[in-house]
């Protein structure tokens, strides 16, 4: 089955988003990362051999990709936790208070431990590292 896409904005982005017969997106999370406009889509992403972060940085005049990054986790299986109330698995929040959206990320490692990373977004580097809030309200 092929599906054919003439809209330019729409056909980049189906280039951009294309799925590989084995890839299972199992969230999404749309907002402004720096707090100055700059909206990004953030994808938890499965695969058989890893789970993945992978993190679209839009254009602000047209919401059209201009960056992408991957942050593959340590863990391979999905997992679920509670926050605010609310039973989630991908979690867009400024943790830290800084006005930088954090990503927090629950998975569980091969022995079924659960475990939850935080990455931290870099505007000078544009970059992420993965980092150990103080105290984190979950």
């Amino acid at each position: 089955m092929a599906i054919t896409v003439s809209i330019p904005q729409v056909r980049d982005w189906a280039q951009l988003l294309r799925l590989e017969n084995d890839r299972i997106v199992l969230a999404k999370i749309v907002g402004d990362l720096t707090g100055e406009g700059e909206t990004v889509n953030v994808y938890k992403v499965k695969t058989p051999d890893s789970l993945a972060i992978e993190v679209y940085f839009l254009n602000a005049l047209d919401n059209a990709p201009t960056e992408i990054r991957r942050i593959v986790l340590d863990e391979k299986r999905d997992a679920f936790f509670s926050y605010r109330g609310r039973s989630v698995n991908l979690v867009l929040e400024d943790e830290d208070g800084d006005g930088i959206l954090e990503i927090i990320v629950p998975a569980y490692d091969n022995n079924l431990v659960p475990r939850v990373s935080v990455y931290k977004f870099s505007p000078e580097t544009r970059s992420f590292s993965k980092f150990n809030p103080p105290q984190v309200g979950y």
